[in-house]
């Protein structure tokens, strides 16, 4: 292989590992770079697969209307769609550095929840919103920090008395 064929094949295999199951430990000494720059490759390549999918987007390739029995989509239309929803995926994953099960709580925002922290999560089973509200903050703290289980617990828990708080208004 030239030169650059290698460094691009590096990089592929380098994010393949960063949105697997690899810690971040093991990708350094495996790819022998910093984590940090790993994490900045990820979020340089997320940037290039968004781009892609405003591109396919502005092609028409999202397509929100779920097909009508009278007009479904065609088989081309249907795999513009697919692609289009892997690219989506495919861009967050590389941000965040984690597996398309990760997400789920990746978009929580919730500072400190690192891709380490929802990797220890999704371990044990809890892979949404949802299978965090019904732990306890002492199940929570088995696994993570404790500022960090308390930190969840709270953005949870507004977000119930929000959303209650949204329901008693509408009746």
């Amino acid at each position: 292989l030239e030169e650059q064929d290698y460094l691009s094949l590096k990089k592929a295999v380098l994010l393949y590992d960063w949105i697997g199951e690899k810690g971040i430990r093991e990708l350094e000494e495996g790819h022998k770079i910093y984590g940090g720059s790993i994490q900045k490759l990820g979020e340089e390549f997320s940037w290039l697969a968004d781009s892609l999918k405003t591109a396919a987007e502005s092609l028409g390739w999202k397509m929100d209307q779920p097909c009508q029995k009278n007009n479904p989509l065609s088989q081309e239309e249907k795999t513009k769609k697919d692609n289009w929803e892997k690219i989506k995926t495919l861009a967050e994953r590389l941000n965040w550095g984690v597996e398309e099960e990760g997400l789920k709580l990746a978009r929580l925002h919730i500072p400190g929840l690192s891709r380490s922290y929802i990797k220890a999560l999704l371990k044990e089973g809890f892979d949404n919103e949802e299978c965090m509200a019904e732990l306890s903050l002492e199940e929570l703290t088995k696994v993570l920090p404790p500022r960090l289980a308390q930190r969840i617990k709270n953005r949870i828990n507004t977000e119930k008395s929000d959303f209650n708080l949204g329901s008693e208004i509408q009746e």
